[in-house]
Formats: C-alpha cells, structure tokens, sequence
C-alpha cells in the first residue's frame, strides 16, 4: 500500500493526540501496513530480545572487573566504563501496540460520527446496539477501509511469525500443567480483529474463517466459557443463523452460559440480551420482547446509571414494543425519559435525541391524536435532522414522510404545501 495515500490524521479528529504523536501514529501503521516490520523478528511480550540463531543468551552481569560483558557478535565495542549500552531501535510493531491504547481514547469522539449516520424507519426505530466490545486492535480511526484490511492482516502476518515457546508451569506437585499463552492470545485478538475489519468490507466468507479461528483458539487458552470466547460466538451466531427462530433460540442459550459464566451484570450479558430484545421483535413476538427488554433495562440503571446511554438506549427501545402494543401511556412514559436523558447525556439536537423526538410524535399522533403536539415535534425532528444528516439523508426524509402522514391524518394543507415545498422528493403528497 502506498503510505502517501494514507488520511490525514488531525487533532480534532483523535482528541487529546498531538500533531506529533498523530505524524508518529501516521509512520507506524504505514510501516506496518507495507511490511516495513516483515524482516525483524518480533520479541515476545516480555521485551526481552531473542539471541541471534545459534547463539545462547548472555550469562547476566554480576559485578566487578572480570565480569564485563563480552562484545556482541555484531563487532560493536562495549561502550566505555560507566556508560551504558545504547538502546536498541524502535521495533514499530511494539511502538503501535503501544500506541493503539492511546487511540482507543479517542473513540468517544468517532462514536458521536458514527451516530450521525445511523439508519431510521417509520414510525419507530431500535437504536441499535454498538460495536459488542472493541476490538483490542481498532483502525476504526482512519476511516479507510483498504487501509483497515491491510494493516490488519499485516498485523495477524506479523504476529504469527513471531510466536514464541509455548509457555508452561509446573503445579505444586511438579507437574506441568496448561496456562495461557500470552503471544498466542496477541495472535488470536488480532485474528478477531482481522474478522471484524472483514465484516466492515463485507466479506463474509474471510470474516467467518477468522471469527472461527479465533473461537476455537480461545477456548483452547482460555476456556470455552471465558468472555472472549463468548463474545466471539456472539458475533458467529449473528453472522450465521439464517432465520430468526434459530437466531433467537440460540442467543438464548448463549445468555445463559454469560449469566453462569460472567454473571447477569456483565456488559457482554447485558448487550446480548438487548440484541435478544431486538431479534423477538423483528420476529414479532412483542410480549418477549417486552419482558428481555424490560429486564434489560432495570439491570442497565441499577449498575450503570439512570444517564448512561446504554440505559436510555433500552428504555426507548422498551417505549417501541410498548407502542406496537398500541399501550400508548406506557410507551410515552418510556419515550420521555429516554428523551430526558438524552437532552443531558448528548444534547438537544444530537440524532439519536431527535430519533426519541419522532417517536413521541408519532405516539402522539397515532396513539392519542394530538396532532398539534405531534406536527410541532416533528417539525423539531426534521429540522434538526436537515441540519445533522442533510436533507438527502434517508432518515431525514424518513422522517419527512412520518411528518407527512400526520399533516395528512389533521387535514393541515397549508402544511403539507410547506413541506411539499422543502421536500419535493416524498411520495405521496396527497392536499
């Protein structure tokens, strides 16, 4: 890949990174991402350097005149008494991993961008669940896709050669026994991290193969029930059930394995019974997914918060199956504290607010036919919509139609004219 074709990385971009560490940042993964790495050997994670082929580790330095250190086989001179050896060259691997803990701070900022760009249908939508948990490799940063495939794959490529001896200890009886293998696991969170870099490009088949990988090297590490093996699954299930029958038993049983396993507080237990909410849903059993939802819900404020946006996320989803069940009150009970929540957690014209904005319209107009309410709060949410997405944005127009219909069911002509004319492009416009 050509470096001179990578984005341009900027402060307002990452947050709290500087223009150096950012031009850093930009030389690392260019480095990586071409192979710049391919023709050192990584050290393992301890950072202790591996001896050339054939050669022993230094005996360690003791003390005192006849224990000075020999030269290395490279012909360079011990440097004089009292200075110490000059430090190796950076390895830019270990300077990126290293430096993808930084990055991963910036992720608040990529995940308001990322919310702008979020999908609506009429008259109500799930404000879906995000990414499950980061990957511990992320390039969502640079916005690149091509980039994002081939830094990942030379990361995993990388990684895979440089596996060191398989690591054991010995119990108290003296016998070895199996413990984790730190570089393996570097090797499998990368491979996770490849599989979902595949998933973003929509490429299917790689991202099953990695996914699969991943799996069934976590479970040989770490146990079949440890959280990145669970999360892992998560993510199979997702990708392969081909109905919503089976898709919903099986993230069924799976939250009963997290629930043993990671307990029912778990941020992975947690979010997969809010998926398991979505799933009832879309397979139209509204009572199901009203009780996992609400579940859902009272665990998220108990141990989160009453304004985390996890919390708010599920009790305006929790207002949505309310409202499919035509129990208006309830719904727009739910929809206020949401919308609460939402005003103080991201402000008054963020998207997701203004997504709760329309869906009390809609209870409004549809449930206790308050059109007055209802048109003043949809003409809030197509405003602010124009101004966050554009007016081309399919949830802006979405939002339009929504805005439409109620204009319609009032008989407001002088409204739908209006609205005709700032949106010429939505169907049906009936004065």
């Amino acid at each position: 890949m050509d470096g001179g074709k990578l984005p341009v990385l900027s402060p307002n971009k990452l947050g709290d990174l500087s223009v150096e560490d950012l031009e850093h940042l930009q030389n690392l993964i260019t480095t990586v991402a071409t192979g710049g790495a391919a023709s050192q050997k990584v050290n393992p994670p301890t950072g202790q350097a591996d001896p050339p082929p054939g050669q022993a580790n230094p005996p360690p330095r003791v003390g005192g005149a006849a224990s000075q250190k020999e030269n290395p086989p490279t012909g360079q001179a011990d440097p004089p008494p009292g200075q110490a050896n000059p430090p190796p060259g950076p390895n830019p691997l270990e300077e990126l991993l290293d430096v993808i803990g930084k990055v991963k701070e910036a992720s608040a900022i990529l995940k308001a961008d990322t919310d702008k760009d979020k999908d609506s249908s009429p008259p109500h939508r799930v404000i879906s669940n995000p990414k499950q948990n980061e990957s511990k490799y992320s390039w969502d940063v640079f916005g690149d896709l091509s980039l994002l495939m081939a830094a990942s794959r030379r990361l995993l490529e990388v990684l895979e050669l440089s596996v060191p001896a398989p690591v054991e200890e010995k119990n108290a009886r003296g016998k070895k026994k199996k413990v984790p293998d730190p570089w393996k696991l570097e090797v499998l969170d990368a491979c996770y991290a490849l599989g979902d870099a595949c998933s973003k490009v929509r490429d299917d088949d790689d991202m099953r193969r990695y996914f699969k990988r991943a799996k069934k090297g976590y479970e040989e590490q770490l146990g079949p029930d440890s959280e990145k093996a669970l999360e892992v699954t998560y993510r199979l299930i997702m990708v392969n059930c081909r109905t919503q029958d089976e898709k919903c038993e099986k993230l069924t049983a799976l939250m009963g394995r997290m629930g043993r396993a990671l307990g029912d507080e778990h941020v992975l237990t947690l979010d997969t019974l809010e998926q398991l909410g979505s799933e009832l849903r879309q397979n139209g059993e509204l009572e199901p997914a009203r009780k996992v939802w609400w579940k859902c819900w009272n665990e998220r404020e108990r141990v989160l918060g009453k304004y985390d946006e996890k919390t708010l996320r599920t009790v305006n989803n929790l207002g949505i199956v309310y409202y499919e069940l035509e129990r208006y009150e309830v719904a727009l009970e739910c929809y206020n504290l949401a919308l609460d929540g939402f005003e103080k957690t991201l402000g008054m014209t963020h998207p997701t607010t203004l997504e709760t904005v329309m869906n009390i319209a809609s209870v409004l107009d549809e449930g206790f036919k308050d059109y007055g309410k209802a048109e003043e709060l949809f003409q809030r949410a197509l405003e602010g919509k124009e101004t966050q997405l554009g007016k081309d944005h399919e949830g802006t127009m979405r939002c339009a139609e929504n805005y439409r219909n109620c204009l319609q069911r009032s008989g407001n002509s002088a409204g739908l004219i209006e609205l005709k004319k700032s949106h010429p492009n939505v169907e049906s416009y009936d004065t």
